[in-house]
């Protein structure tokens, strides 16, 4: 349904919208989610999918690939059985997957339509930096450019800067490029401030915790402009620069 809506209604009529869909890999329709795409082809066209990948599971398929591929509660459909305070359950009547099956399984879905992706939901909750404000707080998903892992109800306001537009006689203006910074974090704060929020824990939330992205786009043309190759050890520390540089005037 909601991918239905995304379709038909658009930004500004033109504009697709964009979604993501992430289940974690202990969920008991896994099986079924990893294979969503390629078993019906056109399903969930406005959907990015991908698989939270715990540190249990990560653990199990390098020390025990071959031993079968368990699955969190569901009472009500599965044989269950208490282990250490969680649950591992077994689907009656399903098809049994190994741990190293249900990972080939992922592979070969993304290499057949590059769906799902994945992502290691436990180490981001482990490296979230704003953690120390609610010990309670769990990531559970992503945007669809993955980018930003946030909260239920988390929000983040994306603001870019164009690095072409500060390269000038084969070097950066770092003074224009501070002045930039400085005017683009101001400017997403002012968003979050002026914003209509239609959902009350949105807005709360994004109020509280003030999360916003300052990133660059340009960044190859401003390479070409510096006359850096590329993917280059030169190139490299020039994003390391420009990024550090950014980090320090974002205030």
């Amino acid at each position: 349904v909601i991918d239905a809506n995304t379709q038909e209604i658009k930004q500004g009529g033109k504009r697709r919208g964009a979604n993501m869909a992430i289940l974690r890999i202990d969920h008991p329709d896994i099986v079924k989610f990893i294979k969503m795409k390629t078993k019906d082809n056109g399903t969930l066209t406005n959907f990015n999918i991908s698989v939270a990948v715990t540190n249990a599971f990560m653990e199990k398929l390098q020390k025990y690939p071959n031993e079968n591929f368990d699955t969190i509660f569901n009472e009500a459909k599965f044989n269950v059985l208490k282990e250490n305070d969680s649950w591992v359950v077994s689907d009656i009547g399903a098809d049994v997957y190994t741990n190293v099956e249900i990972w080939d399984m992922i592979a070969e879905s993304a290499w057949t339509c590059a769906d799902p992706g994945i992502v290691f939901i436990d180490r981001i909750n482990a490296q979230m930096p704003a953690s120390y404000l609610n010990g309670k707080t769990i990531i559970r998903a992503t945007n669809p450019c993955g980018e930003q892992p946030l909260p239920d109800y988390g929000s983040c306001n994306l603001v870019a800067i164009n690095l072409g537009n500060f390269i000038s006689e084969e070097a950066v203006d770092w003074d224009e490029l501070k002045k930039a910074t400085t005017y683009a974090y101001r400017l997403a704060e002012a968003v979050i401030d002026n914003n209509v929020y239609p959902v009350k824990a949105i807005d709360k939330y994004s109020n509280s915790y003030r999360n916003v992205g300052i990133g660059v786009m340009g960044y190859a043309d401003a390479c070409c402009m510096l006359g850096l190759k590329y993917g280059s050890d030169d190139a490299l520390e020039f994003a390391d620069e420009i990024m550090r540089f950014i980090y320090k005037w974002s205030f």
